[in-house]
């Protein structure tokens, strides 16, 4: 993941889980993902990876800019994926 400079990035899928959250998380640089996390739409499955990878970067929650734990309140993410999709600098 380039755009967030992070030079290697792991996926691993954990089938054993059966919670609903959390769907995904993330140890070191390897993001280990769930049933619940693949039964999302894709646009919701890209934005959730990308929510781990920005705390891969170094990223913590932070309330002020929408960026919290639960994917149904986090709006930090999908701003950026719409970001990098578009190839706009991101600033934050």
């Amino acid at each position: 993941m380039p755009y967030l400079r992070i030079r290697a990035l792991g996926v691993s899928e954990d089938l054993t889980f059966r919670g609903k959250y959390p769907d995904l998380w993330t140890d070191g640089h390897t993001i280990t993902v769930t049933r619940e996390w693949a039964r999302q739409s894709l646009r919701e499955r890209k934005k959730r990876l990308l929510h781990e990878a920005l705390h891969v970067a170094g990223y913590p929650h932070m309330p002020r800019v929408g960026f919290y734990s639960r994917p149904e309140d986090d709006r930090f993410s999908g701003r950026v994926l719409d970001m990098i999709e578009r190839a706009i600098p991101l600033r934050i």
